[in-house]
């Protein structure tokens, strides 16, 4: 099946999280976001094992057989979480029905929106993540604000964000059909083997994260651990994710685009560094997006070195701004320097397309 290699779509959904961790949800995204890769690990990535197996295909019969292989992969995954969550005696007083639900309904738009994209029908895929995430911020606002409150017979918690992602999935599934009527269908979880690829591609850079997390001493963590940070790098890692690691050609317009995310808060906390944005001085947004850098690099760009000079010139503008070893002009000009000569060094042939070949004539 023909892909493209990058969806914009996919910085949505952190991008939701952000808008309502800013506006004052913050406790309930990162809950939200706890279940959400909790789920992913339970269900082996049953999104990501879809779209890779998915890619393989050259038909659309056994694309969407794949596809009824996915739901139950992402079923089983289901049951399981919750049934840990209901025995494990640790595990039952953080466990709140709202939120599993809600990240249970995310995790199943998306595995439809893939389908979409699958089966060729790009526009509609976007269409349904667009939608979804609408839904779903709106939601988030809503419960994170606390400014409406609902008289429901049972409680529940975060209603608003449990109906925003449910609203979704229940667009996703009906115009899903409609728009393109199932081709073919099977229980046999065939994606189940192509889950340690998947496990990468999906969980490579909030394992990563919450690895330092453990790792940095408790003066250190401030800033860098803090979920709008994290946020911002999980768009830079969504939007390098692909079935299988890119070429060289491939690879350019990424490495161009990650260095220019991971540069512009580097580059603006050199600049103005008390700035907050958030809450959170620049160098956290900083320092979020280099990892995220360094995870997709290692994972889906093809090994280049203007593009791993870039990123230790980015790494040395981040110890610029958090060390300050200078004094303040100079402090100043070397990060942006740093973050300069990063950009540039990754302009080489960015926007260059590879020539189609001319048909042969007979």
């Amino acid at each position: 099946m023909n892909r493209r290699l990058m969806r914009p779509t996919a910085a949505l959904f952190p991008l939701a999280g952000l808008i309502a961790v800013a506006m004052g949800g913050g406790a309930l995204v990162g809950r939200l976001m706890l279940f959400y890769y909790a789920l992913q690990v339970c269900t082996l990535c049953a999104v990501d094992c879809f779209r890779n197996g998915a890619a393989r295909e050259s038909g659309v019969r056994r694309a969407d057989r794949r596809f009824g292989g996915g739901i139950v992969q992402l079923a089983l995954g289901i049951a399981l979480l919750l049934a840990a969550m209901l025995l494990c005696p640790e595990l039952k007083p953080h466990f709140s029905a709202g939120l599993f639900a809600a990240a249970g309904c995310v995790t199943l738009e998306q595995l439809f929106e893939e389908r979409m994209y699958a089966l060729g029908r790009r526009v509609d895929g976007v269409v349904l993540s667009t939608i979804a995430n609408l839904l779903l911020v709106v939601g988030l606002l809503l419960d994170g604000t606390g400014g409406v409150e609902l008289a429901l017979p049972v409680a529940l918690e975060c209603p608003f964000t449990l109906g925003g992602a449910a609203l979704g999935a229940l667009i996703a599934l009906g115009t899903a059909y409609l728009v393109e009527p199932a081709h073919g269908f099977s229980f046999k979880p065939v994606n189940l083997a192509l889950f340690p690829r998947a496990y990468v591609q999906t969980l490579l850079y909030p394992a990563a994260a919450l690895a330092i997390c453990a790792v940095l001493p408790e003066n250190m963590r401030k800033g860098f651990v803090e979920l709008e940070a994290l946020l911002y790098g999980l768009i830079l890692w969504r939007l390098a994710r692909t079935t299988c690691r890119r070429t060289d050609e491939e690879a350019r317009p990424l490495n161009l685009l990650l260095v220019v995310l991971a540069a512009i808060p580097a580059a603006t906390g050199a600049v103005y560094p008390e700035l907050i944005l958030c809450g959170l001085p620049l160098l956290s947004f900083a320092a979020a997006a280099v990892l995220a850098t360094l995870c997709a690099g290692v994972v889906f760009c093809a090994p280049a070195w203007r593009f791993w000079l870039g990123f230790a010139l980015l790494l040395a503008a981040d110890a610029i701004v958090a060390l300050q070893p200078l004094p303040e002009m100079w402090n100043m000009a070397a990060g942006c320097a740093c973050c300069l000569i990063a950009v540039v060094l990754n302009l080489h042939k960015a926007f260059l397309r590879k020539a189609k070949r001319p048909e042969p004539r007979f």
